[in-house]
Formats: structure tokens, C-alpha cells, sequence
């Protein structure tokens, strides 16, 4: 098929340029807007952050870009993508940029980056040499030095050890019950952290319990009762396990209690006032309950 050329390179011509017609017309419908914003990072010193925006625009190629730093300018980087090769502490902060196209501006949503310090060398804490069956015992994650960790994401425990089960599994702590026919095993957590995973495991070694206290409702004391700011539970030797459980059967306090101990002190600040049970737990799973009146 023959075309028709009308003219070209001569004054009258309308359009005098198809691109530039074709470029004005999707101007019409395309309009110059953020796709997709920067994202918040969390990550660890000496890794890479990148930081990102994407645009729509009628010519995308002709928009021009502009980070800032806490809203300052930072100078040089005028790309879509800002990259910091190697973080330091230096770089935390919120981070925008400025997309430009012919006179319009838009910034984009604030990205906060913050950078952290590599997780210690932790370790299990209060991990004894024996666990002794019938009792319960709490094993803490810490860095000996410091303690807790404070940004760990989260923790993961697992027990390999046959009758030995999970009372509460939570942020840097486990309490775990070992049963009369509980076994050897490895007892292991996994830490979560913006820089990676730790992973922590040690032999469970199980020996049986010879003591042959025995619990009985006329032994403990709770006093006093009814309680405001704080109660006291004594005699209470062959206790491993005290639970506070509200009106509506949530259990709302939930300890081990160690061998040889004969008296603790709850409090009882953030309670409600009303009617509480106290349940007790002995060396061989027997429980009492007793009931507690705040007010």
C-alpha cells in the first residue's frame, strides 16, 4: 500500500510533529503520580540498604529525583533507587525523595531505616546440671553481660525430651514441667533478629525426685485475704507451680516456684477487684485450689 507523505521540514504542517502530538495526547490520560512508595528497613551494620520509588509519569524517562535525608537534601543521589553499600549507625533516620516531572513535585511517603547491632553471644540461664522429675523450671535466653536482648523479634522453643512439656513459652523465658516418666533430650531455641537467626540447644539430663513432701490444703497459708496491694502464700515446700485465674477462667499469673521455698509474696496492683482462684501444684501434679478476694 502507497502512503501519502503531506509535507515534511516546511512551515503549515499540522502537527508539525506526530511524536510530540502522540506525547501531548497520553499526557491527557496518563497521569503523573507514585506507584509504589519506599519501604521501612530494618537490618543489621555493614549490610546494604536500598531504598526505592516507582512513578507513573507520561515520559518516565524525563522525571528527576531527589532524596532527602530527616528533610535534608542529600546531595548526589537524584536516581529512583538510593543505595547505602555498607550501613552504619550514622544512617539511621526517615528517609523521602522528590519526584519531579516538568513543573510538578510530589514527595513521596516517609521510610524509616534503622540499623542495629549484631546479636551477642547469648546463653541459657538458670539451665540446671539435673532436672529433676516432678518439678518445674524456668530457662531464661540471655547475654550474660547485658541480659535480655532488647530487639529481638521473636523466639522459637522446641524440647526433644520425652515427657517433658511447655507450661509458658515466651519472650527471653520458658517454664517447662518435667514429668515422672520424663527422659533425656536436647532442649533448643531459635532467636529472631533484624539481623539474622541464632540458634541455642543444650542436653536435657533427667534424674528422679526422691523427696516425698507431700501437699495438703492445711499446710499453706494465704494471707491476707481478702487482699488489696499484695497477697502471701507460706509453707509452701512441696509447691511447683502457682496460677492466679480470674472470675472468668483466664489465668492471668502463672509461676514455677523453686525447691525450698516456703513463702512468696504476689502482687496485686494491676488486679481487678473481685474474686480470684489460687491454684497450687505439688512435686507429683497434685493441685489445690484456694480462693482469693481483692478488693
Amino acid at each position: 500500500m502507497t502512503g501519502y507523505n503531506e509535507g515534511q521540514n516546511r512551515a503549515g504542517l499540522f502537527p508539525a510533529s506526530l511524536y510530540e502530538a502522540q506525547l501531548a495526547a497520553r499526557s491527557l490520560t496518563i497521569p503523573f503520580a507514585i506507584k509504589e512508595q519506599p519501604k521501612n528497613v530494618q537490618t543489621c551494620v555493614n549490610t546494604a540498604v536500598n531504598l526505592s520509588v516507582t512513578v507513573q509519569a507520561p515520559n518516565e524517562g524525563a522525571v528527576t529525583y531527589r532524596w532527602k535525608k530527616n528533610g535534608t537534601v542529600i546531595e548526589g543521589e537524584t536516581q529512583r533507587t538510593l543505595t547505602i553499600a555498607q550501613a552504619t549507625f550514622s544512617d539511621n533516620g526517615v528517609y523521602t525523595v522528590e519526584a519531579v516531572f516538568a513543573s510538578e513535585t510530589l514527595e513521596s511517603e516517609p521510610a524509616e531505616v534503622t540499623i542495629y547491632e549484631p546479636l551477642p553471644e547469648l546463653q541459657f540461664v538458670d539451665f540446671p546440671e539435673k532436672f529433676h522429675t516432678l518439678n518445674t523450671y524456668r530457662i531464661k535466653v540471655a547475654d550474660p553481660i547485658s541480659g535480655p536482648y532488647p530487639h529481638v523479634i521473636g523466639y522459637q522453643w522446641e524440647c526433644t525430651a520425652p515427657g517433658i512439656t511447655f507450661v509458658e513459652r515466651t519472650d527471653n523465658y520458658a517454664d517447662i514441667s518435667v514429668a515422672a516418666n520424663a527422659g533425656s533430650g536436647i532442649l533448643r531455641v531459635r532467636v529472631f533478629h533484624p539481623c539474622g537467626m541464632t540458634m541455642l540447644e543444650r542436653n536435657i539430663s533427667v534424674e528422679a525426685t526422691t523427696d516425698s513432701r507431700v501437699l495438703t490444703a492445711d499446710d499453706v497459708i494465704i494471707f491476707p485475704n481478702p487482699a488489696n496491694d499484695e497477697v502471701h502464700i507460706q509453707n509452701i515446700q512441696a509447691v511447683r507451680h502457682i496460677e492466679i485465674i480470674n472470675a472468668t477462667g483466664q489465668t492471668i499469673y502463672s509461676q514455677p516456684v523453686a525447691k525450698d521455698v516456703n513463702q512468696i509474696v504476689i502482687s496485686l496492683s494491676d488486679f481487678a477487684s473481685g474474686m480470684y482462684i489460687v491454684r497450687l501444684r505439688s512435686d507429683a501434679g497434685k493441685s489445690i485450689n484456694y480462693q482469693l478476694i481483692k478488693e
